[in-house]
């Protein structure tokens, strides 16, 4: 790489810093695009939509987390009813489903 290569490099690595309120999927994944596939995060970077990007992935993960988690949580009885009734039972069991999921 040239030295104004490396100072465009450097500027876009910055703006990454910048990006917050991402999701834990999407940080990872963030993570995993800086380590591994550095020239697709800079292209992304580059063309501006790498926050858009990361955003989509984002809720598609959390789309495919908590649909098992909800189908889990209604099998063990943790529904609404549940939640209207003792509010803080029902926060201690979806806490301890979505830890049990969170570590699979």
């Amino acid at each position: 790489m040239n030295y104004k290569a490396i100072i465009i490099f450097r500027v876009l690595l910055y703006q990454l810093k910048k990006i917050t309120s991402l999701s834990v999927y999407c940080r990872q994944h963030l993570h995993y695009l800086k380590e591994h596939k550095r020239l697709v995060c800079l292209n992304l970077l580059i063309s501006v939509s790498l926050n858009e990007y990361l955003v989509s992935l984002g809720e598609q993960a959390e789309n495919m987390f908590s649909r098992p988690v909800m189908e889990y949580a209604d099998r063990q009885g943790v529904t609404e009813r549940l939640k209207n009734k003792n509010q803080l039972l029902w926060v201690q069991k979806m806490n301890n489903i979505d830890r049990v999921y969170r570590n699979l």
